[in-house]
């Protein structure tokens, strides 16, 4: 049997709202930046990427609670977008501590750092090499297809 729009539409609801994955209540999820190439897949781990080292590439905390979801039909996606933080999805480099660095994409994780939710590509690697330079990702969502993948 092939799910309606309805079905498809509450697992994003649902997952947007799941307090033990994208909305925790109090321990925000992370967004960490990646100084290493990686492929994104389903099958990714912790140990998968190399966390970006420079002084200001911290991680930022997702905003708590339930995340903003919606369908956009332009791309046919369900998407969960997440929350941002105070100042948006920015890092900028301090110094020159560190530098060069190369910045390939960035990574979700739980507060614990334990588990990845999921992971992106920059358009194109960043190349980070002196004081105030900056990455920006935008807006940070999960993709969901609009059709039932079973």
């Amino acid at each position: 049997m092939t799910p309606t729009n309805v079905l498809l539409q509450a697992i994003v609801d649902l997952l947007a709202a799941d307090l033990n994955t994208l909305a925790p209540a109090i321990l925000a999820n992370k967004v960490h930046l990646a100084m290493a190439p990686f492929t994104p897949s389903p099958n990714l781990v912790i140990a998968s990427f190399t966390e970006a080292t420079f002084n200001g590439a911290t991680a930022k905390n997702v905003g708590v609670g339930t995340q903003q979801d919606f369908y956009d039909p332009s791309t046919g996606l369900r998407n969960i977008q997440l929350l941002e933080p105070a100042g948006g999805w920015h890092w900028q480099t301090v110094d020159t501590l560190n530098l060069p660095q190369t910045i390939y994409g960035f990574y979700l994780t739980d507060n614990a750092n334990a588990v990845v939710f999921g992971c992106a590509l920059l358009p194109a690697p960043v190349l980070l090499n002196d004081a105030g330079q900056n990455i920006d990702t935008g807006f940070i969502r999960l993709s969901f297809l609009t059709t039932s993948p079973f």
